[in-house]
């Protein structure tokens, strides 16, 4: 008997019911594929939140639990601290160290999400325009010197700050505080408290644990030879610096201060920050250092320095209230006795005794760091009379219109 093939038309018949086979079948086998990939995903990714939740744990004072903030942990920091291995791959089996980061949002609980590095962002809401201004401006989202803002410096515990400055190059924004502060955090802000904050831009005692040395210069001025004041600023502002940091270290909200400041008098050196330290320098001697400082002395080189330059232009109501209104420039302003002004960080270039401070009448640097001038010139007054009034510094995304 003789064998008959196929047909060409048989064959095309069975290499279609194949093909519509084949479309019914593969994606199953894909989905079981992608589904075992997936609970293998799923194991890692239950590794690297659960070392998120204790990476956060041992480091919360730079996690705030404000709702809306987001936060990033490279995969790397939970590597260094051996929460994970720096073996742990993908289902492909790639390496992630390097690759990945984990975006972690507060939002009444912390959750997380393994993004491709470079894609996290972080958000910390810290200020909140205020609605109805008190001595600054209503904020309209411009950054303007003045707007006034209210800042949550660590959980439940809010200041009003207000503009100083914003810089468009690093979308960063300075703030000053509405008042002075004491060396316990309680803002200066009625004239009835007993610890009023003032203190000295350095002292008798922290000079003379550095050094018991007086130049010819220092020596030579009155104020050294009849009212023994023989300090001077070559060493720094290290007794308000020291005082600042007492005071607003458990602001948990506020980020590190990034500081590279060089002496606006040229007196003393500079100030650096590096690796979450911040130093007090001359050359490579360093005087004081600060882990983990949030706030720093104002600087005249800021938009302060034109706000309230010169002895006959005060500064704007909102730099100077809760201060000593000794000349009524201010009718409406919060009288504090006895607290003149607040000092900044720059010592004086015209002389080596006297460091910069704001009073009544704006930025003075004719105010000794242990003796000064009223500003009626009739009578002086020590340095015990000047505070400290913080400087914060936060990203724009840090507040909120």
């Amino acid at each position: 008997m003789k064998n008959k093939g196929f047909t060409l038309i048989e064959l095309l018949g069975v290499i279609i019911i194949l093909a519509l086979l084949m479309l019914l079948v593969f994606p199953s086998i894909i989905n079981s594929i992608k589904k075992t990939s997936d609970e293998v995903d799923d194991l890692t990714l239950d590794l690297i939140y659960n070392a998120s939740d204790i990476y956060i744990e041992n480091h919360i004072d730079n996690f705030p639990k404000v709702n809306g903030n987001k936060y990033v942990i490279e995969l790397n920091d939970l590597i260094a601290e051996d929460l994970i291995t720096s073996s742990i791959k993908t289902s492909k089996g790639e390496n992630i160290e390097n690759k990945k980061c984990v975006q972690v949002t507060y939002d009444n609980k912390f959750t997380y999400e393994l993004k491709d590095s470079g894609t996290c962002e972080e958000i910390i809401v810290v200020c909140r325009a205020k609605e109805e201004a008190t001595t600054g401006n209503v904020p309209e989202g411009n950054y303007n010197p003045g707007d006034e803002y209210l800042c949550e410096v660590k959980p439940g515990v809010s200041y009003t700050f207000f503009v100083i400055s914003s810089d468009t190059y690093t979308n960063n924004v300075n703030l000053l505080m509405y008042a002075n502060i004491n060396d316990d955090g309680v803002p200066v802000d009625s004239d009835d408290m007993e610890n009023k904050g003032t203190t000295y831009w350095i002292s008798e005692k922290d000079y003379n644990d550095i050094t018991t040395e007086r130049s010819d210069e220092v020596k030579s001025k009155d104020w050294c030879s009849i009212y023994g004041f023989c300090e001077d600023t070559k060493l720094g502002p290290l007794t308000a610096m020291d005082y600042l940091y007492k005071a607003t270290k458990d602001w948990s909200n506020i980020p590190n201060v990034q500081m590279n400041y060089n002496d606006d008098g040229g007196n003393y050196g500079s100030i650096i920050t590096n690796n979450k330290v911040t130093v007090i320098k001359k050359g490579t001697t360093i005087y004081r250092a600060y882990e983990n400082l949030r706030a720093s002395l104002p600087i005249f080189n800021s938009s302060l320095g034109t706000l309230c330059s010169g002895t006959n232009a005060p500064c704007p109501l909102w730099a100077i209230n809760n201060v000593h209104n000794n000349i009524d420039i201010y009718s409406e302003m919060t009288h504090i006795e006895g607290v003149y002004g607040y000092w900044l960080l720059g010592s004086a270039s015209s002389q080596i005794s006297n460091a910069q401070v704001i009073t009544m009448n704006g930025i003075a640097t004719t105010e000794g760091i242990n003796f000064g001038w009223n500003e009626s010139d009739e009578s002086y007054f020590d340095s015990m009379h000047f505070g400290v009034r913080p400087v914060i510094t936060l990203p724009k995304t840090s507040l909120k219109q």
